[in-house]
Formats: structure tokens, C-alpha cells, sequence
């Protein structure tokens, strides 16, 4: 499970290309079942700029965290000035554009 961090942070440098903070992961996110992110990414929102408006968790006591989901193609123009974007699309298999997905919590 994919975990949030949250609170504040003493140390945060990453000048050297390596970043250490000191801190505590205390919030877990929201988990993704791997055949509806690959739906998502195969077929994303038509308007990419208006993120899907999502939340996990949900039962009919709970409303469940809300979230908003993006999918990204990462073309050279979007990673342009990303040391860890660039390297991952130089170093992507396939033939088809990396993607990216941004969850947003609230």
C-alpha cells in the first residue's frame, strides 16, 4: 500500500540529487486495483485537464476519501527540466508514450 506523508519536515535538501528528511509516514492512501488503472490509463478522461473526481473507501456509512485522478502523457515538452521524469521516459520499454498518474488527495 502506497503511504502518505504527512507533518512537518527538519531536514528536507536534495541539491546533491539526493533527498533525506527526517519525519513520519502516518497516512496510508488509497489503494488501486491494477485492472482499473490500466482502464484508466488505456482510455483516459477526454479533457485531461479536468481531473476524475474519485474517492476510496467508501461504504454506505463512510463517504470514503475523496481524491482526483490525472493521467499524464509524459512527451519531452512535459518533462523538460525533470531530472526523475526524464530518466524515466529515456528508460521506459515500449513503444508507446510513458504516462503519468497523479493522484490528489484532499
Amino acid at each position: 500500500m502506497a503511504l502518505a506523508l504527512l507533518g512537518a519536515f527538519s531536514v528536507a535538501k536534495a541539491a546533491s540529487g539526493r533527498i533525506s528528511f527526517s519525519g513520519a509516514v502516518v497516512e496510508p492512501t488509497c489503494t488501486v486495483p491494477a485492472h482499473y488503472l490500466a482502464a484508466s490509463i488505456a482510455a483516459p478522461a477526454v479533457d485531461a485537464r479536468a481531473p476524475l473526481r474519485l474517492a476510496c473507501g467508501q461504504t454506505a456509512t463512510d463517504p470514503g476519501r475523496p481524491y482526483s485522478r490525472v493521467v499524464l502523457d509524459l512527451d519531452a515538452t512535459r518533462v523538460a527540466g525533470d531530472r526523475l521524469l526524464t530518466y524515466f521516459t529515456r528508460n521506459q520499454h515500449g513503444a508507446t508514450a510513458a504516462k503519468l498518474v497523479v493522484h490528489t488527495y484532499e
